[in-house]
């Protein structure tokens, strides 16, 4: 081989080996950026739980992480039980007394316990580590950061004068609460009257109808962000159908499986009269 072909070789081999560096400094940089999620270094773990609570009458239990069990002793009976959306805490509701409803918050990642006093009867996750709920005694709705510590008032606006008395659940930046009548120097409501279930964003006081019953006992509903990202919450009322609803719209829909319901839906119990 000729002094001019080794030379013509070796240009052309320094060129691919250029190439194929600059080739690999430019995958480095597109991932630097952050546009492959899965493998970019630094990129944040999803948000969530990472684990799993349940309740038993004597204890708070939370799974944490590689297995490990939390307990936290307390008089639990079936009360509200989730996690705040990041999934840094597990709240559940336990009965303090006969008048005193009380939150017993775990930061899941610190083991820390907080006890917070809200004379609620229910309390839903907002978005962050916040929570919703009424006080039952004053009929005063909050959302309360449970990071913080730090509670503020959440204006509703229900019309004909109901006031809200339940907290059902919480989207991303709403809640779903449920709206009753109480007359002037009454404690407790009109359960003659129907029960309402508003949506609500949190900031924006006026409420959006959802939907209305005889009466809610054994109703469940839960909130969440759906497929499109946007808040909303799904209900159900005893038997009848679930309904879904946008809490920025107030449309509500029935799921698209759903099917009706043959046995009795959400109205009050027929009274039986015996003979004579």
């Amino acid at each position: 081989m000729t002094a001019a072909a080794t030379r013509r070789l070796l240009g052309v081999s320094l060129a691919v080996l250029l190439v194929a560096v600059l080739a690999a400094v430019a995958v480095l940089v597109v991932r630097g950026r952050g546009d492959d999620p899965v493998t970019a270094p630094g990129s944040a773990p999803p948000a969530g739980p990472r684990g799993y609570a349940y309740t038993t009458a004597t204890d708070l239990v939370v799974k944490l992480a590689g297995g490990t069990e939390f307990r936290q002793p307390g008089a639990y009976r079936g009360g509200a039980l989730f996690y705040t959306r990041t999934g840094t805490f597990v709240v559940a509701a336990a009965v303090g007394t006969a008048d005193d409803q009380v939150l017993t918050v775990v930061n899941t990642e610190t083991r820390k316990v907080q006890h917070i006093g809200c004379s609620c009867a229910s309390a839903a996750p907002v978005g962050g580590d916040r929570i919703a709920y009424v006080d039952t005694g004053t009929r005063e709705a909050f959302v309360l950061d449970v990071f913080t510590g730090e509670a503020k008032p959440l204006a509703l606006d229900l019309p004909g004068g109901r006031q809200a008395t339940e907290v059902m659940a919480g989207g991303a930046d709403s809640v779903l609460v449920r709206g009753q009548i109480i007359d002037p120097g009454q404690d407790a409501p009109d359960y003659g009257s129907p029960d309402v279930l508003y949506a609500v964003q949190v900031g924006r006081p006026a409420a959006r109808k959802v939907a209305e019953h005889a009466m809610i006992v054994g109703s469940s509903a839960v909130g969440g962000t759906g497929p499109d990202g946007t808040p909303g919450s799904a209900c159900t009322c005893r038997t009848t159908t679930g309904a879904a609803t946008a809490a920025r719209t107030g449309s509500t829909t029935a799921p698209p499986d759903a099917r009706p319901s043959r046995r009795r839906s959400c109205r009050a119990p027929r009274t039986r009269r015996t003979p004579g």
